[in-house]
């Protein structure tokens, strides 16, 4: 089974779901979660209560920090513009206009280094996001609920 692309979906999701776009909406019952949400919450709810806390989903993103380190080709603890293009860094699609968008995004402080701290404020950012309840733990609900804002965004080409 390919796990990295169901560890990538929250942080795919987060960074592309609107936080005003998981918190609209008029009450309704509350959806089954979906196959993809349900192998999500298998993979990253490590103690196995039915929710994935901040530490939980921190850790299952560990693999970004593998990343980071084969990014950092000068090892100076940062990722320059040059060496993210230089290696393909993830991108969105497209070619390198694509990542260097990525980048730009990125790099929070704009100068030029996207650094662990960036990463890391940018990954709380992403679980503060889709915990839509305020609780501390994701929920399947709310992973489904931002696989659902995600797919309409995909669906609206205004989003793009």
């Amino acid at each position: 089974m390919r796990l990295a692309p169901l560890l990538l979906a929250p942080l795919v999701l987060a960074g592309l779901v609107p936080v005003a776009a998981l918190a609209q909406g008029t009450p309704s019952p509350i959806p089954a979660p979906s196959a993809p949400a349900r192998r999500m919450m298998t993979e990253m709810d490590t103690d196995h209560d039915g929710f994935v806390s901040r530490e939980e989903f921190m850790a299952a993103h560990a693999h970004a920090d593998q990343l980071f380190d084969r990014l950092d080709s000068n090892k100076d603890g940062a990722i320059s513009r040059d060496e993210y293009l230089a290696h393909g860094g993830p991108g969105g699609g497209g070619g390198g206009q694509g990542r260097a968008e990525r980048f730009r995004l990125l790099d929070a402080n704009s100068d030029g280094r996207i650094t662990r701290e960036e990463l890391d404020a940018r990954r709380n950012a992403r679980f503060e996001a889709l915990d839509t309840s305020r609780d501390g733990k994701l929920s399947p609900q709310e992973l489904r609920s931002a696989q659902n804002a995600l797919r309409r965004d995909a669906l609206d080409p205004n989003t793009r």
